[in-house]
């Protein structure tokens, strides 16, 4: 649990449970093995999408700064 500021009051944010981990990168490359012009495509790169964002924000500051550093380039 964590404090942020909502419009000036401070509120205690619980953190999401993540749902059954699914495997975003094969999901990733099964979409693009499709193309992009098979019946779909865009919703499920909606749905890829919002699996990532969901993840990300379950993530705590020290996991999300731990993963940028990791991709950042040296």
């Amino acid at each position: 649990m964590r404090l942020k500021r909502f419009k000036g009051k401070v509120r205690r944010v619980v953190r999401k449970k993540v749902e059954t981990p699914v495997d975003l990168l094969a999901e990733a490359e099964a979409l693009h093995k499709e193309g992009a012009g098979a019946q779909g495509f865009l919703e499920g790169l909606r749905a890829l999408m919002k699996g990532v964002q969901r993840r990300w924000e379950a993530l705590s500051l020290e996991e999300r700064e731990q993963l940028l550093s990791q991709i950042r380039p040296s």
